[in-house]
């Protein structure tokens, strides 16, 4: 399809962000407008509103995507369970596109067939992760009538204008165009520089032999850039507290959707923060992605690494810097990981043996209360987690000697292992091997529950006897085991 674009003067200022009315969380947040760290304010006292991104399901996710959506998800957490804000979290689900089509025409499969096959592979991907699901998941093809409307209502302000049953935003007609990446209209001042930016499609005409819908315009589909503006509309209103994605779709994915919504919205600022998440680079310093064929999935860094490990590795770069892949980082992760489990362990060994000892180093009870404000102060510092790992550090390398000598007293040793397990409870990092192991158990017994349930219903359905009779034999060999399951109750399954 051939784009439509304005050639327009523009010259870079200092773009204005408009600081929210509401309740100063005490936290420091890095805003890509102002360009530099700001209070998070928000609009309600305890609740934020969050929206990030979500996948094109046309392939397999690899461990690029996944170190965005695992910082994401720290971050979540460190909101939720440290400052205790009730988080209300949303992504789309983009399920039609030029990809998905591609796809599907090359291996012969309805779109819809190959966009579920890759959704339930992406959600699979991160539960092995353990990344939490959003509270809400909003399908671009499920909402196809709100689209219709916000981009009729774009119309109707002027600000778009249909072309050959496309409809495009028109840049041009929008002043406040270009705030993200710092960039203006010029207003007769000297020294402007051209950028060509093209109009962005809002509504694209269908192809021959392609997926559409009816609109007003003419059958087809909407455009990429619309689909985030609509579908966090349709939950947040003209307001989202924070907005999340990869730091590469800044320019043009995030402006697009901020302009289309705040014109939508006859508003000066619909986004109050977006975070943007730094990218995962090889060794080489490229940058991972499909179209550079250099991508590693999911599946294939379980295969020798923990998922626990993976998100160590990801705690120690910030949230917003570029994150260096290689087999280093990640012995690196695993070397720190065992010596928190190893520290926590000491401390529980220690602890046990030294009931009786209650005299203190005057330095190691500072370490701890010093160690619980620095973290704070981290947190508050745009979730500074590298510095959080720091601190963890400093703590196993300055007690670990003094548990040897055992002069430090039982309340203090327990309030420093309660502080480092709570810290990598907080990053859902499991305190030992064998947690994660019956995690990883629990995991199987469901997969296990779920197929003989299904196979059982096959049996009860078609009258055959030997399939219910394996389903019969597989709850006993269960059941000696210690493992109950219920065919009264099929959900229910409980270890003795």
């Amino acid at each position: 399809m051939k784009v439509h674009g304005n050639i327009l003067n523009f010259v870079r200022k200092k773009a204005t962000w408009i600081k929210p009315q509401g309740y100063n969380t005490g936290i420091n947040i890095y805003n890509c407008i102002a360009k530099e760290k700001v209070p998070l304010i928000t609009k309600q006292k305890g609740i934020l509103s969050w929206y990030s991104c979500g996948p094109t399901v046309y392939d397999d996710a690899h461990i690029g995507h996944a170190s965005c959506y695992l910082k994401i998800d720290i971050l979540q957490r460190i909101l939720s369970r440290y400052f205790n804000f009730k988080i209300v979290t949303a992504m789309n689900i983009t399920d039609i596109d030029d990809k998905i089509i591609e796809r599907a025409k090359k291996l012969n499969k309805p779109y819809d067939e190959i966009s579920k096959f890759y959704e339930d592979r992406f959600w699979a991907d991160l539960r092995k992760l353990k990344i939490r699901k959003p509270n809400a998941v909003l399908k671009v093809t499920e909402n196809i009538s709100d689209m219709k409307e916000f981009i009729n209502r774009l119309i109707e302000k002027g600000l778009a204008y249909e072309k050959d049953g496309s409809v495009f935003f028109n840049v041009k007609e929008y002043s406040n165009y270009g705030k993200l990446v710092n960039i203006k209209k010029n207003d007769e001042n000297h020294d402007s520089q051209s950028y060509e930016l093209p109009d962005c499609v809002l509504w694209k005409s269908n192809k021959p032999k392609e997926p559409f819908w009816d609109s007003p315009w003419g059958d087809g589909r909407p455009g990429w850039h619309i689909e985030c503006s609509v579908l966090a509309s349709k939950l947040f209103g003209s307001s989202v507290d924070i907005h999340a994605g990869g730091m590469d779709l800044k320019f043009p994915h995030h402006e697009n959707e901020e302009a289309h919504s705040c014109a939508y919205h006859s508003s000066s600022q619909w986004v109050n923060y977006w975070v943007h998440i730094g990218q995962l680079y090889c060794k080489s310093s490229v940058k991972m992605s499909k179209s550079l064929k250099n991508t590693i999935s999911v599946s294939s860094l379980l295969e020798n690494t923990k998922a626990d490990e993976f998100r160590l590795a990801c705690l120690l770069s910030h949230y917003r810097s570029r994150m260096e892949y290689s087999d280093e980082l990640l012995k690196m992760a695993a070397r720190v990981l065992k010596k928190y489990r190893a520290f926590l362990n000491n401390c529980e060994i220690y602890c046990i043996n030294n009931k009786c000892t209650i005299s203190d180093d005057e330095s190691i009870r500072y370490l701890l209360l010093e160690s619980i404000e620095n973290v704070h102060e981290a947190f508050c510092d745009d979730f500074n987690t590298p510095e959080v790992i720091n601190i963890l550090n400093r703590i196993v390398k300055i007690t670990n000697p003094l548990l040897s000598s055992k002069n430090v007293s039982v309340p203090t040793v327990i309030g420093l292992r309660n502080f480092v397990h709570q810290l990598l409870e907080l990053f859902n990092i499991d305190k030992s091997e064998e947690q994660m192991d019956r995690q990883q158990d629990a995991e199987v017994l469901e997969i296990l529950k779920n197929f003989r349930q299904n196979m059982r219903k096959i049996g009860v359905t078609t009258r055959n006897s030997e399939i219910l009779s394996l389903c019969d034999e597989v709850r006993t060999l269960l059941k000696n085991k210690g493992i109950e399951i219920s065919d009264i109750n099929e959900k229910r399954m409980s270890m003795n």
